[in-house]
């Protein structure tokens, strides 16, 4: 991230060794959100990081996308469709 236009390093977290990033979003609220090729997706917030995987009801671990939804949920793009994450649960949209 580029806050006040420096560079600044994000601490991996509990984030997983080697991961295959192929989707980055910042959310409204400066949460670092990364979807993964083969681990599912991950928000960043400070010096932690949450994992939002099939078991949370995500459809697919491969995410390739990720957007602002209009009323502050994200929408989420993966092989088996699209979904949406909104207050924590994630719901899918498209199979």
């Amino acid at each position: 991230r580029y806050p006040d236009g420096r560079l600044e390093q994000i601490d991996k977290g509990t984030f997983p060794p080697n991961p295959w990033i192929d989707a980055i979003f910042e959310d409204r609220d400066g949460n670092l959100w990364l979807g993964s090729h083969t681990q599912s997706l991950y928000r960043v917030a400070n010096s932690w990081t949450a994992r939002y995987g099939q078991d949370a009801g995500l459809d697919d671990p491969f995410v390739w996308t990720l957007a602002a939804g209009t009323d502050g949920s994200i929408d989420i793009g993966t092989n088996g469709g699209l979904s949406k994450l909104a207050d924590g649960v994630v719901t899918t949209l498209v199979p």
